[in-house]
């Protein structure tokens, strides 16, 4: 897993493929935009796709963070499912919950 070099952590499968062998990989992450905790606390999910190597993110933006993500399967195949995320804004002291589509994680319309 060379191709991702950021600070993660909460790595989670499709709890369908729990103990047999998954290609994606969904994590809590920073891009590390913050000088005084560029690793710490995590703003973003990275989806990592272990058949071609690639890398998709989503993002909650500016002064809001993430917990740990939550994989809940809807059909068949690996990635068809949802991400549920609570996310925190720090401005407003408020938390949300974020109901991702796997499949569109990197895509403008990920969130339901």
């Amino acid at each position: 897993m060379n191709q991702w070099t950021k600070t993660s952590d909460f790595p989670i499968v499709n709890p369908k493929l729990c103990g047999k062998k998954s290609y994606f990989i969904y994590a809590a992450t920073s891009f590390g935009s913050r000088r005084s905790l560029p690793l710490f606390p995590f703003d973003s999910i990275i989806k990592l796709n272990l058949l071609d190597k690639s890398t998709k993110t989503w993002s909650v933006g500016r002064r809001r963070f993430i917990g740990e993500p939550i994989f809940v399967p809807k059909g068949v195949q690996e990635d068809d499912g949802y991400l549920l995320v609570v996310e925190y804004a720090v401005a407003i002291q408020m938390c949300y919950l974020f109901v991702l589509v796997a499949k569109k994680i990197g895509e403008a319309d990920a969130s339901i």
